[in-house]
This record gives structure tokens, sequence and C-alpha cells, in this order.
């Protein structure tokens, strides 16, 4: 076989390393590409996450169309990432004297903290990389309901658990106050276990109902349910939070 000219092959040589440039340099892109479009999606999946569990607990007021509520929490999203506080909610209503976007300003500070609280359950506890903690559970619920007040106006105690009696309006008699932390552990326990055992649908349903039925809080359990959903979900390898827009908010703590 006759070899090839040398121009000819002096050509090829250089398409080849140029062609192996162009890969490397594709694969490079599209890697930035890939996580820049994934860091996108669990943007809109987290905002999503919030605006579903807001909606059923009727915590928006007003008007105000869904499109300018999803920007709402875009802007609280993004400021939180860059690490801009919370706003200072007693000085803003403070300031209103008492002109009706009293609600408005109840309503964002809602916001701020749930989406406060999903960043840290979902993200910041490092989902399937360590185990379930009752702190974790602890810490979020006391991010998700700091300064907030049940439907009787009452404080609402965040990051303890309740010490009354509680039932649902349907009747449903929930644990006993002084069961409540073991039973709470025995759920993380069986929750951590489960994930090396069980199906992670399976895990996530049953670590859901057995804090949802223990009903440890006095108020917000419902709303803190659907991020461990979401957050049981994430530690068996789904990369964003799942939206769950289940567990019915007419079930308030009657003592």
């Amino acid at each position: 076989m006759a070899a090839l000219p040398y121009a000819l092959a002096e050509d090829l040589h250089a398409a080849n390393i140029n062609s192996t440039r162009l890969l490397r340099d594709y694969l490079a892109n599209k890697a930035e590409a890939d996580a820049l479009y994934m860091d996108t999606f669990v943007k809109r999946s987290s905002i999503m996450t919030v605006y579903l569990s807001n909606k059923l607990e009727q915590t928006f007021v007003g008007t105000a169309a869904p499109a300018a509520i999803h920007a709402t929490l875009e802007k609280i999203y993004d400021e939180q990432a860059v690490g801009i506080a919370a706003p200072d909610t007693a000085s803003a209503i403070a300031a209103t004297g008492g002109r009706p976007d009293l609600e408005e300003l109840r309503m964002r500070q809602q916001l701020w903290q749930h989406v406060a609280a999903l960043k840290y359950w979902c993200f910041q506890c490092a989902p399937g990389s360590k185990p379930f903690t009752v702190d974790m559970l602890l810490r979020t619920h006391h991010l998700l309901m700091e300064g907030l007040s049940d439907d009787d106006g009452k404080a609402v105690t965040a990051g303890a658990f309740r010490t009354t009696p509680c039932h649902s309006g349907t009747g449903f008699i929930y644990s006993k106050a002084q069961n409540i932390r073991a039973e709470v552990q025995s759920a993380v326990d069986n929750f951590n276990a489960a994930l090396t055992t069980q199906h992670p649908v399976q895990a996530a349903a049953d670590l859901f109902y057995a804090i949802i039925t223990t009903h440890p809080f006095q108020d917000g359990n419902g709303r803190l349910c659907r991020l461990l959903a979401s957050y049981a979900f994430m530690c068996a390898g789904v990369p964003f939070p799942a939206r769950c827009a289940t567990a019915t908010s007419e079930a308030p703590c009657t003592s």
C-alpha cells in the first residue's frame, strides 16, 4: 500500500489535533451548560415546592396573580443566595402605620422563612451524605415558623415539640406530648435504616406518615412534612426538591 503524501499526512494530523481540541472544548462547555441547566431546574423546583405548599396553606393574600407570587419567591431565593439578611418585618410593620399592606408583609415573611427552611434541609444538610437527625427536624421547624402565629393568634413555639394534648378537626388523636421525642426518634432511626433496605418511595412515605400522625409541633406540621418529603426523596438520590402538594392544612392542633 502506497504511503500517503507527506502534505496530506500533515493535514490529517493537524485535523485530528483540531478535532480532539474541539471535542474537549465541547465536552467542557457541555459540562458547564449541564451544571447551569441543573442549577436553574433546582431553583425552579424549589420555588414551585414552596409555592404549592403555601397555596395549600392559604398563605397568599389579596389578589396577587401566581406570576407575581412566583416573582416574589424568585427574588427571595436569589437574595438568600447572595447572603442578603431576612427582612426586618417588625420594623416594616410598625412603619406601615396600620395600612392594609400589613398582611402582605407577613406573607413575605412566611415565604422568606419557608425558602430558608427548604435550603437548609434539602441542601445544607447534604441529604444522603449524612444521617437524618431529630436536630435537623427541630432546626427546620425553627426556620420555618419563628415569629409566626397560629390560627388563634398565639405565637408559635418554633423548633420545640408541643407540650399539650392535640387532635385534628376530624377527631384524630395525635401522639401524647410525653411520647413525642421517642416516637420522632424512632421514625428517624427507621428511615435511616430503610434507605438501604426499602424502596425510596416506601421509606419516604413511612417517614412522612410517622411524623404527620405524631404531629410533634404546635403548628406548621403540614408544611414541615411537605418539606420532609422533599428531603427524604433527595436522600434517595433525587437531585432536586420534590413538589408535594398534599398533607392537608385542615388539621389544626386542638387541645
